[in-house]
C-alpha cells in the first residue's frame, strides 16, 4: 500500500468515534508503565473478556505481550493531557499522574470513569499489532463522561 493509501486508511478508521483508554502494568523490575490506546473493546459478558492492541514498535511492547496483569482505564473527558503524557514513551507519565497500586502491585490511574483490572488470555498476532484478548477480574466504575477521538482529536474536553 503506498503511503498515500495508508494516510488514507488511516483518516477513515479516524472516521469512527472511540474512547480513549490507558493501559497499565509493570516492568519485570516492577517499574510502571502505560501506554495510551484506542482500539480497546468489549469482547463477552460470560466470561466477562476485553480486547485491545499494541503496536508492534511501541516501545513498550514487550511489556504487555507476556503473562504480567494489567489494568485499562477509560479516561474522562477532562484527562486528554494524561492521554498525550501516556502517548509519548520519551515522557515520565508516572511522575505527574495520580495513581497508586493495586493488590497486584498494577498500577492504578486516579480519578478515572472506568477501570478494568484484567489478566492477559491470548495474544494474536494482527499485522502490525498483536491484538491482546484478557479475562476482567473486577471493574470500577463513576458517573464521569468519558473522553472521546474523532478524526484525529479529542472530544470531550
Amino acid at each position: 500500500m503506498s503511503d498515500q493509501d495508508s494516510r488514507a486508511l488511516r483518516d477513515a478508521f479516524g472516521c469512527f468515534a472511540t474512547g480513549v483508554c490507558v493501559v497499565t502494568t509493570t516492568t519485570a523490575t516492577n517499574e510502571p508503565i502505560g501506554m495510551t490506546v484506542n482500539s480497546f473493546s468489549s469482547v463477552s459478558l460470560e466470561p466477562p473478556l476485553v480486547s485491545w492492541c499494541v503496536g508492534l514498535d511501541a516501545s513498550c511492547f514487550e511489556h504487555f505481550v507476556g503473562p504480567r496483569p494489567f489494568n485499562v482505564h477509560i479516561l474522562a473527558a477532562a484527562q486528554s493531557e494524561l492521554s498525550q503524557a501516556f502517548a509519548r514513551p520519551e515522557e515520565q507519565p508516572f511522575d505527574t499522574a495520580s495513581w497508586h497500586r493495586d493488590e497486584r502491585g498494577v498500577p492504578v490511574l486516579d480519578a478515572c470513569p472506568v477501570r478494568f483490572f484484567c489478566t492477559p488470555r491470548e495474544h494474536v498476532d494482527a499485522g502490525d499489532h498483536v491484538l491482546i484478548l484478557a479475562a476482567v477480574n473486577r471493574f470500577e466504575t463513576s458517573e464521569q463522561e468519558p473522553l472521546l477521538f474523532y478524526r484525529s482529536a479529542y472530544r470531550g474536553d
